[in-house]
């Protein structure tokens, strides 16, 4: 994925008029630039324009020089719509320079403008630069939410170029929080829109992106073929700014099939046209790459140098992502060369950075490795202290083919269930026969006794002994139906155990904080359910259970779940003498477990002293009242809980009506849920 970690280029092809020719295109612009025949001030602002985004592509320098210029002909002249586009253009070339907040600067003052004259297309294009940059300093979750904006008036706006540069970026988001199928679908589709616009430019950037997929794919042939056709694009357009990506990625493509001296000579290639454009925040991974092959070639004193080249740059560039990159190759290379103390720091610098940037992934590996220095250097306190923290990151991750197996495991449970309890239907059917045929037989022998006293003796002895006989077989019939009875629950019980250990165990592999908070969530509905099944089938407490226990036994199995708050909150529990039965017991504890999950989410972001309140009391003569409450932001009054798309809140409403009761939200001056439900619903 470092092949293009940073050259996450723009394409703003739909802002810039003009069309690009080259050097000798650039040559003609100055010429007629600088003829005193041109008065016109817009016409002068088209030329600025087009000389800037000439260089845009081949000397970021220069075209920061004539971006300037626009934008001061454009300030001087007074109109609103040419100064957004002027900043848009100058917050372009800083993205492309690696200067960050320069670039948010000049993007939020275009969107401020284009926000103003309600410019549609202004704000499409402002909004995709917005995720860029984001994406740049490694806010993927804002990048995304700024993509997705800009799509969307992209459709409404019928403009398929800036659908096909969405559909880029946001491919590039995906591969650099590690989702390489969905980068790869994303890659494609931009790809197809940018060969339907004949878009060169575009099409060579998808090709681009393409390769690392294919690398981290392990399909380097196709990436090889990939790398190639994007080289002859860039080359045929003249587009220096973008081709070392495709150098670099070409030269990881031609290492992993161990062809070094080919790869070197490659990264060299990416060197030279990265100095020829001046791209500068691309030297630090070219560094790192030549750098890894050196390593591979057992040249470490090279490769140690490369590194620390990379890394002084990134340090002017003052980009943590790739400081951590550097500060782990150097130390990683220390520690092959056995300096274990001289690696010691900057894998400690590594793992720093790493956290600053809350890339789990990063952070991982960077504590490993300080880990095995620690391991190497004796320091068996420190590496024992630093193991459980890596064991702490290593739960971020999680597998989606994992959360497949989970459902299908939780599919099988549920056949094996209803398999078995058929079989104890089957049973009770056969000891219903035997009852019957009993039935009879004693008839039959009533019958016989009183038409011959002769043979009630002999009858009596043949009843006793059948009698018997269908004893034994109805207590043996009986023990089975027991043994059967246990042997369910103590089926579900470590079925419901082992779904949740295996799903809190598979979300430390889970890299998105959204998806890891799902599957918490599921954990806890898991829990709800399994802590039911004890109460009333481990406990023996025949369909019935108390609420108070239950409530207060789930709620502090919620409160341990939730380690990571900064504030532990205070969950009083004001539930009355009241034995439910198992449907409303099961129903209530999961509209519980829900609305105390969204607290924890939610409503305690800014609340020092967060407190739960749950209630049970009486409600007329033939009625309950469960409140829920926190003190907590509240919900909003625009906000319509029957409409809100979560699974949460449908939950509890499903939950609700299948209880026949009834929910009512009060949104002042917090947030509390009152749930009615009549008498005969609930109680045991």
């Amino acid at each position: 994925m470092s092949s293009h970690l940073k050259v996450l280029l723009l394409f703003l092809l739909c802002s810039h008029s003009a069309s690009m020719h080259g050097a000798r295109g650039i040559d003609s612009l100055k010429i007629v630039l600088s003829e005193t025949s041109i008065d016109s001030t817009t016409d002068r602002q088209v030329l600025l324009k087009a000389i800037a985004v000439e260089y845009l592509y081949t000397n970021l320098d220069s075209a920061e020089v004539y971006g300037k210029r626009l934008l001061y002909e454009c300030q001087s002249d007074g109109d609103l719509l040419p100064i957004a586009k002027a900043c848009n253009s100058l917050a372009d070339i800083y993205n492309l320079r690696g200067e960050y907040k320069k670039a948010l600067d000049m993007m939020q003052q275009s969107l401020e403008v284009c926000t103003k004259l309600g410019s549609l297309k202004g704000l499409t294009v402002n909004n995709f630069l917005k995720g860029n940059i984001l994406q740049n300093l490694h806010q993927y979750e804002a990048a995304d939410s700024a993509y997705q904006k800009s799509m969307q008036l992209a459709i409404s706006n019928a403009d398929s170029a800036m659908v096909a540069n969405n559909y880029l970026n946001i491919g590039i988001n995906y591969e650099l929080q590690g989702d390489d199928e969905k980068a790869f679908k994303y890659y494609f589709s931009a790809a197809e829109y940018f060969e339907k616009q004949g878009n060169k430019r575009g099409l060579s950037q998808a090709y681009s992106n393409l390769i690392g997929v294919f690398n981290s794919l392990g399909q380097i042939e196709k990436s090889i073929e990939y790398a190639e056709k994007a080289i002859a694009l860039k080359k045929e357009i003249g587009s220096y700014g973008i081709l070392p990506t495709s150098y670099q990625n070409l030269s990881i493509a031609y290492a992993s099939n161990k062809e070094y001296t080919k790869s070197l000579s490659l990264i060299d290639s990416a060197f030279h046209y990265a100095r020829l454009a001046k791209v500068n925040h691309v030297m630090p991974f070219l560094h790192y790459t030549k750098a890894e092959q050196l390593s591979k070639l057992n040249k470490q004193a090279l490769a140690l140098s490369e590194n620390r080249k990379g890394l002084d740059l990134a340090q002017q560039l003052q980009d943590s992502f790739q400081i951590v990159h550097g500060y782990r190759s150097v130390g990683r290379i220390l520690f092959r060369q056995k300096k274990y103390a001289a690696a010691e720091p900057y894998l400690r610098n590594a793992v720093t950075y790493a956290c600053s940037i809350n890339n789990s992934k990063m952070e991982l590996g960077s504590l490993e490795s300080l880990f095995d220095n620690f391991a190497a250097l004796g320091k068996y306190e420190e590496a024992t202290s630093l193991h459980q923290r890596i064991r702490i990151v290593r739960d971020s991750f999680f597998s989606e083919q994992k959360i497949l197996a989970i459902n299908e495991l939780e599919a099988k449970y549920q056949t094996e269930k209803a398999a078995t309890l058929n079989r104890l239907l089957v049973v009770e059917k056969e000891a219903q026969a035997l009852t019957i045929r009993r039935q009879r037989s004693r008839l039959w022998l009533f019958a016989l006794a009183a038409a011959a006293l002769g043979i009630i003796a002999f009858i009596t002895y043949r009843r006793s002994r059948e009698r018997k006989l269908l004893n034994d077989q109805l207590r043996a019939q009986n023990e089975r139906i027991v043994l059967l009875h246990q042997e369910l629950n103590h089926r579900v019980k470590n079925n419901l155990a082992f779904i949740a250990g295996l799903m809190r165990m598979q979300r430390r592999h889970l890299s998105g904080a959204e998806a890891r908070q799902a599957v918490r969530e599921g954990e806890s509905r898991i829990e709800a359910m399994s802590l039911l099944h004890r109460k009333f089938y481990m406990e023996g407490r025949d369909n019935a259970t108390e609420l108070h226990d239950y409530l207060d036994e789930l709620c502090g199995y919620l409160l341990s779940t939730y380690p990571l708050l900064e504030n532990i909150p205070d969950i009083q529990l004001d539930i009355i003498p009241l034995t439910t039965n198992d449907e409303a017991a099961s129903c209530i504890g999961l509209i519980v477990n829900e609305l105390v999950t969204n607290s924890f989410k939610h409503a305690f972001d800014k609340q020092k002293d967060p407190i739960i309140n749950i209630r049970m009391e009486r409600k007329g003569a033939n009625g309950y009242r469960l409140t829920y409450a926190d003190n907590g932001i509240g919900i909003p009054l625009s906000l319509n809980i029957n409409k809100i798309d979560s699974l949460g809140m449908k939950l509890i409403n499903i939950l609700t009506r299948q209880l026949d009761g009834t929910l009512t939200l009060e949104r002042e001056p917090t947030a509390r849920f009152y749930f009615d439900f009549i008498e005969d619903r609930i109680v045991a």
